[in-house]
């Protein structure tokens, strides 16, 4: 089956690239993306305007695609989206490349052929005219020869610049994933994980914990000290989740002093006693002053833990972690609250 798509994505890709030959259009990720859904018919509405647009004789620019990809992939995720693109057609450049070697091994090896025969016409004087034939023939062929190399240096170019672009383009993907000031992975980046760790437990059966992480009295401490000090504490306290997670875990800033760790294919006790460890850890931590060795005392935090129940709704599981969360803080803080803990109070 994988093997029929990719033959039939290879097709697709052809066919993409010789529509932008066929219109003269630049072969960047972007264009590619706009005909490669064309040829597909892989994205809606895209075929039926550009068969309009083709059918009423338009030139096919590329700000026309570039018109073409913002209306029609404004809801997808631009640097996805340009990314596959980028490596589509760099995969497609490299093919090409590899055809124009073996074309030009079959040149190089027609110019030996010649060479070999005219060595043999140049005795009878009777077959001058065809000698004159055979040259220009030979002649021909160090042209094709030559046009082919350059065709090959022109295409290594367009490759590479690819390449560089899909560089590009992963590493401005990561900074879109990515918070700044604590360098672990943002809200976004949060939201995309967990939609994809809880398909993969509904899949597979595996378990998925989710854990809401609230710096304590953060206000207060940043008021009292400055936001550069308020900025250490964040960095702290993400410092500290980042360590202790492995695999597949995710930490991730949810917003403000509010941090969110993602436990995939793990049991609620064993997240319990991870996310308790790390509250003992961060209240163990005295902050003190890189100046004047002022102590700024200590930081602790509050957790909320809950699992996953498979089918559910996301937004309820994320609701009720948040709820563990404020119970946790309304207890009096510096304690993790999982989901059993909260059923037995409402009860």
């Amino acid at each position: 089956m994988s093997g029929d798509f990719q033959l039939q994505s290879q097709s697709f890709s052809q066919e993409a690239l010789a529509r932008m030959t066929e219109y003269e259009i630049p072969p960047t990720p972007i264009n590619y993306a706009v005909w490669y859904g064309y040829v597909s018919n892989s994205v809606p509405g895209l075929r039926q305007m550009m068969d309009v647009l083709i059918s009423n004789k338009r030139v096919l620019t590329e700000d026309l695609c570039a018109e073409l990809y913002g209306r029609y992939f404004s809801h997808m995720d631009d640097g996805l989206v340009i990314q596959d693109a980028g490596m589509r057609l760099e995969h497609e450049v490299g093919r090409v490349i590899q055809w124009i070697d073996d074309v030009a091994d079959g040149t190089a090896e027609f110019d030996v052929s010649l060479k070999s025969n005219m060595g043999e016409l140049t005795q009878p004087e009777g077959l001058k005219n065809l000698r004159n034939i055979m040259e220009t023939l030979l002649e021909e062929s160090k042209k094709a020869y030559h046009n082919n190399q350059r065709l090959r240096a022109k295409l290594e170019e367009t490759s590479s610049e690819i390449h560089s672009l899909r560089e590009k383009v992963e590493s401005v993907q990561k900074e879109a994933l990515t918070d700044p000031l604590t360098g672990i992975a943002n809200r976004k980046q949060f939201d995309m994980s967990l939609r994809n760790e809880a398909m993969h437990a509904m899949e597979s059966g595996a378990s998925l914990c989710l854990a809401f992480v609230d710096i304590d009295h953060f206000k207060l401490f940043n008021d009292k000290y400055g936001h550069p000090v308020g900025d250490r504490v964040l960095k702290l306290v993400a410092d500290m989740l980042s360590k202790n997670i492995k695999g597949r875990d995710l930490a991730a800033r949810y917003g403000g002093e509010e941090f969110v760790l993602m436990l995939p294919q793990t049991e609620l006790e064993d997240a319990i006693q991870l996310c308790d460890q790390i509250r003992g850890t961060v209240a163990d931590k005295v902050l003190r002053s890189k100046q004047s060795s002022e102590d700024y005392g200590r930081i602790t935090i509050s957790v909320g833990v809950g699992i996953f129940d498979p089918g559910e709704r996301l937004s309820g599981f994320v609701e009720r972690v948040d709820r563990c969360l404020y119970q946790a803080k309304g207890n009096g803080r510096n304690q993790v609250i999982s989901q059993d803990m909260l059923k037995a109070t409402v009860n």
